[in-house]
């Protein structure tokens, strides 16, 4: 399946006067699952991890492009079955690239003790992007819950800190079995491929605006500065996550402009924030 019907509801997207890319993309959907996902059945046990999940990337694609209702539900109803089901506290999934049984995350790794191929990076990588979009039509802080669990603790940790002219240094595996350890490398595989254009996108979703630019959704803390030129603010953000649970972000411009903080889960109830040094009453 790979990533034909996305690259086919974007094609459609460039060009709406050509009904054709929409329906070319429409012959991709994996009837079985696509249809066990709108009803809402989990039926993914057993599945190739990195052969579904750009399916449902594409059915959100294809949702947007035609409005079909289902597409949408299918995508989310996915989302739903893997997180947190299937997944490892690195936001990793899987064992030898397989979705493996809903809620017996510790338990694949002994019903299969003989595989240490554990959390694909590949699937990560569009699960990733799943998430990414999902927010865009449901602003749900769980998917950017997700999206910051799997960034950190897997995606950056995938890329080895040296230079290389002949292999991108990146992993195929991150086994979570104790003592298994990351392996670098894979020239021509699909986790080298996706693996040199993770850490090209740290910036990609650290902010978002409202379709009416009302409001700014602040997503992420990484250190970054936004030029939001057409509202004419700029905004600076100076954190040290995660080795130190706070940010600063410093506004400039003027006018009305709504910030949208995600709370995230490592905040705990005990979080503070301030706005020009006075505390907030958050609730």
């Amino acid at each position: 399946y790979g990533g034909m019907n996305e690259s086919l509801a974007q094609l459609d997207a460039l060009r709406p006067d050509k009904a054709q890319y929409v329906a070319a993309a429409r012959r991709f959907d994996n009837t079985v699952v696509y249809d066990a996902m709108v009803r809402n059945d989990d039926i993914l046990d057993g599945r190739h991890a990195n052969q579904h999940v750009p399916q449902f990337t594409g059915y959100l694609r294809i949702f947007e492009q035609s409005g079909e209702s289902n597409y949408f539900t299918a995508a989310r109803n996915f989302w739903k079955m893997v997180v947190p089901h299937r997944i490892y506290s690195h936001g990793g999934m899987g064992v030898g690239e397989i979705l493996r049984r809903r809620d017996i995350i510790a338990g694949s790794l002994y019903q299969f003790p003989n595989d240490n191929n554990h959390a694909e990076t590949c699937p990560l990588y569009n699960m990733l992007k799943l998430s990414r979009n999902l927010f865009f039509h449901d602003p749900d802080p769980q998917y950017m819950n997700y999206y910051e669990q799997g960034l950190y603790n897997q995606i950056l940790g995938s890329r080895r800190d040296v230079d290389s002219t002949a292999s991108p240094q990146v992993t195929y595996f991150v086994p979570v079995r104790p003592g298994q350890r990351r392996s670098y490398g894979n020239v021509g595989t699909c986790c080298g491929g996706t693996g040199m254009e993770n850490h090209t996108k740290y910036q990609d979703s650290i902010y978002f605006r409202a379709s009416d630019d009302s409001a700014l959704y602040v997503n992420l803390y990484i250190d970054s500065t936004l030029h939001w030129q057409e509202k004419g603010f700029t905004v600076n953000q100076v954190t040290k996550f995660p080795a130190a649970a706070e940010s600063r972000l410093t506004v400039d411009g003027n006018g009305p402009l709504e910030i949208k903080l995600r709370v995230p889960p490592w905040a705990g109830k005990g979080y503070t924030i301030r706005i020009n040094g006075t505390v907030q009453n958050v609730g």
